[in-house]
């Protein structure tokens, strides 16, 4: 699941278990990701928080929300809470809206600041941190940790995966992938969703033409096209921007299964 994640990001998710032990919570919570991002990222930290005492104060606020209960053992896995689960659904989006081939730590802040009716966000949003702040700071900056990994290829880098399934009844369908561990992360009109498990995305479609879709998203796939073409692929829908602003093509495997690669539209600039 954690393939992709930084050193630093894997060390966030490792303090995020520890607070939550320490609090005797059954699931890590967002604010536990706080706590642990804050413990294991202090240069980002410095970079976001007017002083030490404005982040001392989260933790604070942290110990007045959460109900004092018995420590839990580091050994007992806790999962993740549904909020949790979307925060890092949303880093995996972030790093790929700007072209960062690995998941860091400020990806999962960018993550935390878009689940914005978690509690951890509302605290970051009382310190005056807002998402369209750290996304142009995060984007005008290095990728995150790159000299702990190499960076891959770009040629072999399809994007995030996402599976999308046609279904019968929408309702019925996310009744069902919420029992099997999927959390929902946001609706696509009435008659479409997209689930995550933490590690891919999943739409849920009445609407979709074929009874399911391979797609991968990329912040730019025109290279990965032109890439395909030269190995001979052929695309049944050739690269094009809708009106939504969405960039996408399509091809298909041997046996007529839909791969569709899409370049989410640009995020709206930063208010001066």
């Amino acid at each position: 699941m954690f393939e992709r994640y930084t050193e630093k990001a894997r060390r966030t998710i490792f303090f995020a278990r520890y607070e939550a032990s320490q609090y005797g919570s059954p699931y890590i919570e967002a604010e536990f990701l706080l706590l642990g991002l804050l413990r294991e990222n202090k240069a980002l930290a410095a970079r976001f928080f007017p002083s030490h005492a404005s982040y001392e104060a989260i933790r604070l606020e942290i110990d007045r929300h959460q109900p004092v209960a018995e420590k839990t053992s580091t050994s007992v896995d806790l999962p993740l809470s549904n909020e949790s689960k979307r925060i890092l659904a949303y880093a995996a989006e972030e790093a790929e809206r700007l072209g960062h081939h690995f998941i860091g730590s400020e990806h999962l802040f960018l993550g935390i600041l878009r689940e914005q009716g978690c509690f951890a966000a509302q605290l970051l949003q009382q310190q005056g941190i807002n998402l369209e702040a750290v996304r142009k700071d995060v984007a005008e900056g290095q990728p995150p940790d790159i000299s702990s990994h190499p960076p891959r290829s770009t040629g072999s880098t399809l994007g995030f995966f996402q599976l999308a399934l046609k279904v019968a009844s929408l309702e019925a369908s996310i009744d069902f992938y919420k029992k099997l561990g999927f959390t929902p992360v946001r609706t696509l009109g009435l008659r479409s969703a997209v689930l995550t498990n933490g590690s891919c995305n999943l739409r849920l479609d009445e609407n979709l033409e074929a009874g399911h879709q391979l797609a991968f998203l990329s912040p730019d796939i025109a290279k990965t096209v032109s890439r395909l073409r030269s190995a001979g692929l052929e695309f049944e829908q050739p690269l094009h921007t809708a009106a939504d602003g969405n960039t996408s093509a399509s091809l298909r495997d041997p046996d007529g299964n839909v791969i569709s690669l899409v370049s989410p539209r640009p995020a709206p600039p930063a208010a001066e």
